[in-house]
């Protein structure tokens, strides 16, 4: 998959293309704030802390996207990751789902005496 095509990514680069025309003390200001937001997802992440750390790590992470590449390239790189697995959950979702149903009518005409066997 091409990671333009992705509906997030695309708007990334049309956001980061907007951010890119700010001033300077408002991008510095963003960056910090999505440092910060990273490192307190960070310590959400972690053992006996409850939170929703991953997200946030996600959040700061698309923040400091619009500012710099590496952040961009890491972003890109996790949302194609969890589309595959996404899309793997569903497929052995879809696959269970068969499974039962073939189980089920086995079951229901295994237990029906009319039927030749």
């Amino acid at each position: 998959m091409e990671p333009d095509r992705h509906p997030l990514l695309a708007r990334l680069h049309a956001r980061r293309e907007r951010h890119a025309r700010r001033g300077l003390p408002y991008r510095v200001v963003f960056a910090a704030t999505g440092f910060s937001v990273v490192a307190g997802g960070i310590v959400l992440s972690l053992p006996l802390v409850p939170g929703p750390g991953i997200p946030l790590i996600a959040a700061g992470l698309a923040m400091l996207a619009l500012e710099f590449d590496w952040a961009e390239r890491l972003l890109e790189r996790i949302v194609l990751r969890v589309d595959r697995l996404l899309l793997s959950r569903r497929a052995l979702v879809s696959v269970a789902a068969v499974i039962a149903m073939a189980t089920a009518l086995a079951v229901v005409l295994w237990d029906v005496p009319f039927l030749p066997v």
